[in-house]
This record gives C-alpha cells, sequence and structure tokens, in this order.
C-alpha cells in the first residue's frame, strides 16, 4: 500500500480508563466523510468498462449497476432482512459529514463503526478526515438507520462511545484501529445483527464472492440502503488483520459492513471497512479489517460474536 509514516508501539490488553484498547496500532489516511463529494463519476473512474442499467430507478446512480462487470449495486427494499442493521453515525457539529454503523450484539443497544468517524473533526485541506486531538469514552454520537420510502431515517437515536482502538495517522498497521463501539440511549427492538465467526477466517483472506452493505445519499438526497454484489478479496497484505479488495471505498462508506453469503445463503460478517488505499500497481482499493480482528476488539469490549 502507497501508505508512509512512523508507527508507535502500545502494550496489549484491554481498555484502559479511557475504553482505548491498548495495541500495536496506528492508523492511515482514511477518505473524507463528506456526502456531498459522492457522485456517479468518481465511482466510474475507478473501473475501465461498466454497463450502467435502470438509471431512471428511484435509487438513482447507486443502484443496478454493473461495474467492469464485476460488482452490482442493487438497492435493498425494507422488507430485507439486511435492510436495518446497518446506518449513518454522524457528529452534532458536523451533519452534514457521516460514516457507517452496523448493530452488534444481540440486544439492540450497541453500534460498531470507525475511529475516525466516531471521532471526526471535520476534513483538512486535503479532504481527508481529522480526528479529534484527545479522544475520550462518552462522546456523543448520532446513529440514524431505517430510511422511509422518500428516504428519510424513521430512526434516530442518540449514543455515546465506550470503546475504541488506537488512532494514529501514516501506517498501514494503523487500520486495526480504527474500531469504535456506541452504546445507544436507547435500545432498539427488532433488532438481529449478523454474527462473526472469527474462527472460520482464521486461515485468512476469503475467497469467492463478496459484498458491501451501506446507508448512503443518492443523488436526489434520498437515503437508502445499497449491497454491492460481487467484489473480491485481493492477495493477502503484509499486515495480518487487514483485507484489501476490490470492493467500492466511497466517501461516506466508511465502517461499512464487507460481508460473505454461506452455505445456507445467509451472510457472515467477514470484515469491517476503514478507508482506501493506493496499491502498488497504482490502483485505488478498498482497505477494511478483517472479522476476526474486529471480534477480537468486540469480545474484549464485553460483546458476543459468533454463532449463537
Amino acid at each position: 500500500m502507497a501508505e508512509c509514516g512512523s508507527t508507535r508501539k502500545y502494550p496489549s490488553g484491554g481498555p484502559d480508563a479511557n475504553g482505548r484498547f491498548q495495541a500495536d496500532l496506528a492508523i492511515a489516511r482514511s477518505p473524507v466523510v463528506n456526502p456531498e463529494m459522492i457522485s456517479l463519476v468518481r465511482k466510474l473512474a475507478r473501473h475501465t468498462t461498466l454497463v450502467i442499467s435502470s438509471m431512471a430507478a428511484l435509487c438513482g446512480a447507486w443502484c443496478d449497476t454493473v461495474f467492469a462487470q464485476q460488482s452490482v449495486v442493487k438497492r435493498l427494499n425494507a422488507s430485507d432482512s439486511l435492510y436495518k442493521l446497518v446506518g449513518q453515525v454522524s457528529v452534532e457539529a458536523y451533519p452534514s459529514e457521516y460514516g457507517q454503523g452496523s448493530f452488534v450484539g444481540v440486544d439492540g443497544c450497541y453500534v460498531l463503526t470507525n475511529f475516525h468517524v466516531a471521532f471526526m473533526d471535520g476534513v483538512d485541506g486535503k479532504g481527508a478526515a481529522k480526528t479529534v486531538d484527545e479522544p475520550s469514552v462518552g462522546r456523543d454520537v448520532v446513529f440514524s438507520y431505517n430510511p422511509s420510502d422518500i428516504g428519510r431515517f424513521q430512526n434516530v437515536v442518540r449514543g455515546k462511545i465506550v470503546a475504541f482502538g488506537n488512532f494514529m495517522r501514516g501506517a498501514p498497521r494503523g487500520r486495526l484501529g480504527d474500531l469504535a463501539l456506541i452504546r445507544l440511549n436507547e435500545c432498539q427492538d427488532g433488532i438481529h445483527p449478523l454474527r462473526f465467526e472469527p474462527t472460520a477466517l482464521a486461515q485468512g483472506i476469503p475467497k469467492g464472492k463478496l459484498s458491501t452493505l451501506n446507508v448512503v445519499r443518492g443523488p436526489s438526497g434520498k437515503n437508502l440502503v445499497a449491497m454491492e454484489v460481487g467484489c473480491e478479496a485481493l492477495p493477502s497484505t503484509a499486515v495480518v488483520g487487514i483485507i484489501v479488495s476490490t470492493c467500492m471505498a466511497e466517501p461516506g462508506t466508511s465502517g461499512n459492513l464487507l460481508l460473505q453469503q454461506d452455505s445456507d445463503g445467509g451472510y457472515l460478517v467477514v470484515g469491517i471497512g476503514s478507508g482506501q488505499g493506493q496499491r502498488k500497481t497504482g490502483e485505488l482499493a478498498a482497505i477494511g479489517i478483517l472479522s476476526s480482528a474486529v471480534a477480537k476488539f468486540l469480545t474484549e469490549s464485553g460483546i458476543a460474536v459468533g454463532k449463537p
């Protein structure tokens, strides 16, 4: 990956008094989470060939679009079992900027997102997300999910950060620390999060077709749940716990779910999106945190993972 900077080591262990998990972690530059920068042109720029269908659909450019004959982005219906599992995470100081969050655990009380989303503090001159200088537990965030037919969120819930990984710019290994856990002020009913299977992924990078799940803001300004199907993981990286893939990593998709279908047709969480990086070939690729690393963070936070 074309990322530079220094790495700082921290002793391994559980969360300290501020809720920070100590590990050998740093963080590399992440994409902006400003939805105004999301555009079809930017998506298409990452691919050499394309076929576009159903452009007149309500979901606009986000749906029914084939990229390089590889992945398809489609709009999910409210009846889909995945529809209410993801949402947008924002902070009051920057309401127009957001990242992704997803329910974890078994009680509808917790949401997982990226560190750089939970502690966002505007953007720098290059358009990269900035974070607060002194992150700590207790920061207020807003989680919005379950968009209606007209694109307005039917559920907007406040919450607080209760645990997070270390954040430092400039080193690929830092992606492992790009995690934050939110405790919602009001637990949500009828939520059945997907479970992680870290043991099944312990052998390394997942093989086969992958999917991503996002709540995005379409060209018309409507919020919708979109699923990308058919992207793939790239050969393993030098950093254990990191996954690089051909999946989309656009502004606002940080913290999205990376999924793979199991033999029963259901979905397993194989990773969490973290941002975008450049390969040695010069091509852009999505960077994520593998399920095994995410599961460790959640387990140490007291959140159940794996099959029920």
